[in-house]
Parts: structure tokens; C-alpha cells; sequence
């Protein structure tokens, strides 16, 4: 991206590694559509990097991975959720070991996708109602796949079962509601929806972080407040390098 250009070494090194995990995401994913193993170690590989870079300079590679295309979107996306779960559960004082963990689970959200038709995720338009039903599966897919595997921590399996699910009921694949839902799917369910809201989509222009904020804190009985409110205090209501008029009429970055 140009902007890359202007910035500084953490933000290229950030983008440097987001090129190095989206070969291994799709790797991974190529792995889940032949039905092979997946590459545990080299799934714990990405989330080390991820976890380091995170902690070094917090915001450098979440926006790295807002500067997305939409032919690797589904691949972006994976270790953008990686980071953004890595930086919401440090910032709930998690540990270390723990860290890891979310930012596992956020890199694994998606992998059930890799079992469907690549026409039915990467469809830029409206899907019928049967379609939607397929492709609503994918979580149960991927938890499914990860369980077959063996090894994975179970909160990493309930956030991918789970990340769909959202506190009035109205989610799926279980309609859980409340407490109901574990934690780790709770913080994954926002990290994804974030995400994928300020990302350029097919069908539609990304919304700024600070509207996808603004949306997120009116979706009242949808996502936990408290969780929400750590994962603002991760991002920032105005991530690093945005433009802002000041109350002064000032321009500042």
C-alpha cells in the first residue's frame, strides 16, 4: 500500500509479517479444503509473531490489516481477528499463555469456511435463504474439524463454535443467551464483527472505526458492554494515522 511508503519501521515491519501469516493462513485453509491436517505449529507460529508484534506497537498491524482487498479478505481477516484478540485479552489482563490462546482462536474463526463452495463465501451479492443456511454452518465445520484434529484448547473451540452467537438469543448455531456464552466467544464475536465492518467488502464501502464504534455501542442485547468497552480501550475510537478536526476547527493526525 503507498501509505507504507510514509510509514514508520513498525508499521512495515507489521506489514512485512501480515504478508508472511496471510501465506500461511492460506496454507492452512488449503490444508482444511483437501481435508489434510492442519499445521499446528505453523498456526502457533503465526499467532507468536502476532502476539509479539501486538505488544511491541499496538495498533501497527491491526491497521495494517484494515488495508485489505477483497480477494484476500477471508485470509486478512483471519489474522487481523488473530491480532485484535491478541490486544483484547492483554488489555483484560490475561495471561500470557492465555493471550495466545484468544489469538489462536481468532486466527481458527473462519477455518469451517474453507470447507464450502469458494463461490458461496466470496459471493458478492445477496444469498438466498438456503445458502445462508450453508454457509452459517461453517462454525460448526470448523469446530468440528479442530476437534477431529485433536490438541486445541477448549476455549479456542468455543470461540470458533461460537463466535456467531450474540446475548439476546438471536444468534446461531446454538441461540445462546447471556452468560450463556462463554467469554472467549463473546470477545471473539465482537473482534470479528469489528473487523469485518471496517474492511472493504464486495457489496459494500468499510465503515471508520469511529462509526463502526459509534453502530456497535447502539446494538444493545447484542455483544457484552463490558467487553466492548475493553475492546475500545485495544483500538482506539481513532486508530494511529487517522485525520481528525479538533474542537479547536484544528486539523491533527
Amino acid at each position: 500500500h503507498p501509505a507504507l511508503a510514509l510509514a514508520g519501521p513498525a508499521y512495515q515491519d507489521a506489514a512485512a509479517l501480515s504478508r508472511k501469516a496471510v501465506r500461511q493462513v492460506i496454507d492452512l485453509y488449503g490444508a482444511a479444503r483437501l481435508g489434510r491436517t492442519l499445521d499446528q505449529d505453523a498456526c502457533r507460529n503465526v499467532v507468536e509473531d502476532v502476539v509479539v508484534s501486538v505488544a511491541r506497537k499496538p495498533h501497527a498491524l491491526i491497521s495494517i490489516a484494515r488495508l485489505k482487498s477483497v480477494s484476500d479478505y477471508t485470509y486478512l481477516h483471519a489474522v487481523a481477528v488473530c491480532a485484535l484478540m491478541a490486544g483484547l485479552a492483554r488489555q483484560m489482563g490475561w495471561e500470557e499463555a492465555d493471550v495466545r490462546q484468544a489469538a489462536l482462536a481468532g486466527l481458527l474463526l473462519d477455518v469451517g469456511k474453507a470447507t464450502l463452495p469458494d463461490d458461496l463465501v466470496q459471493r458478492a451479492g445477496r444469498l438466498n435463504p438456503e445458502e445462508r443456511t450453508l454457509l452459517r454452518t461453517h462454525a460448526q465445520r470448523g469446530h468440528d474439524l479442530l476437534v477431529a484434529e485433536g490438541g486445541y484448547d477448549p476455549g479456542v473451540l468455543q470461540a470458533v463454535l461460537l463466535h456467531h452467537e450474540r446475548l439476546n438469543g438471536s444468534g446461531y448455531p446454538q441461540a445462546l443467551r447471556g452468560e450463556a456464552i462463554p467469554l472467549i466467544a463473546r470477545m471473539a464475536a465482537l473482534c470479528d464483527v469489528y473487523d469485518a465492518v471496517t474492511s472493504r467488502r464486495p457489496y459494500r464501502a468499510p465503515w471508520d472505526p469511529a462509526e463502526a464504534m459509534r453502530q456497535l455501542a447502539r446494538s444493545k442485547g447484542l455483544y457484552d458492554a463490558v467487553v466492548f468497552q475493553h475492546l475500545v480501550k485495544t483500538v482506539g475510537i481513532y486508530p494511529v494515522g487517522a485525520l481528525v478536526r479538533l474542537k479547536s476547527e484544528q486539523l491533527a493526525v
